[in-house]
């Protein structure tokens, strides 16, 4: 059975999303359009080339946590605003890209439409981007843009990783405006499912939230009938604690899987 995803951003807790992926493939479910930001844009973007949930597990076990905490020298860090580099973070989701021979989202095109959006945020004309569909407005190419590129891009987190740029925009983690892109996937004929990192709430009563709808002139009004959220602990890993997060990565997996089973067995 087909279904549509969303992948909250939330840096290295979303390493829960190998067990709520494997869960599912467990149960035959299959996605067909997937979105996210940030960690989220990071296993949709897997998700969409073919990667299951134990390949995508096999290529964490191999990381380092050094090369996504991969430090900038003083004068670097200064210039980005960003302790880590994220150069090394795209190169590896490329080579993990490319191992499936789909890098470019043209490999992700489906009729006039692609499988696969990511979200990231454009602070010079402070535009929320959608990736593919925005790419145009900056002189690029939606089918020929690199998928990595794009991935990270959305993982730029301010002050945590240097600022991305292109030609003369610069871009940041897509949570700076939109960690939970859900409306991207919901016009389609397949059950959503949303993956969310952090508490349930109301983000709708959250001042800093208005504000910042109001200058990146964001209007995210849509339905949500038919959409199943699933909230994960993290164990209060905080997003940027990269070894903490690997360290503890099989509690993380088991916690991604028993939710989702708990969801699907309470809801579905």
């Amino acid at each position: 059975m087909f279904i549509n995803g969303c992948f909250e951003g939330g840096g290295i807790k979303g390493l829960v999303y190998v067990g709520a992926i494997k869960f599912l493939e467990e149960r035959g479910y299959k996605f067909f359009k997937v979105c996210g930001t940030s960690v989220g844009s990071l296993f949709a973007a897997l998700i969409s080339v073919g990667y299951t949930a134990d390949e995508i597990c096999d290529c964490i076990n191999e990381i380092d946590y050094r090369l996504i905490a991969n430090k900038n020298n003083i004068k670097d860090g200064i210039k980005n605003i960003g302790v880590y580099n994220i150069d090394s973070l795209e190169r590896k989701v490329y080579e993990l890209l490319e191992a499936k021979g789909k890098t470019r989202f043209i490999d992700v095109k489906y009729g006039n439409d692609y499988l696969l959006k990511i979200v990231a945020a454009e602070m010079k004309t402070k535009q929320m981007v959608i990736i593919p569909d925005d790419l145009p407005k900056f002189g690029y190419s939606k089918d020929d843009f690199l998928i990595s590129k794009a991935v990270a891009m959305s993982c730029s987190i301010p002050l945590v990783f240097n600022r991305y740029r292109l030609s003369n925009y610069i871009f940041v983690d897509g949570g700076v405006v939109n960690n939970f892109p859900i409306e991207l996937v919901i016009n389609d004929k397949f059950p959503i499912i949303g993956f969310r990192l952090n508490e349930e709430r109301d983000d709708s009563r959250n001042y800093l939230i208005k504000l910042r709808n109001k200058i990146f002139k964001i209007n995210r009004s849509f339905k949500t009938e038919n959409i199943n959220i699933i909230y994960f602990d993290s164990l209060l890993i905080r997003a940027s604690q990269f070894k903490k997060g690997l360290d503890n990565r099989d509690r993380l997996y088991k916690i991604g899987y028993e939710t989702t089973k708990k969801f699907f067995h309470a809801n579905i």
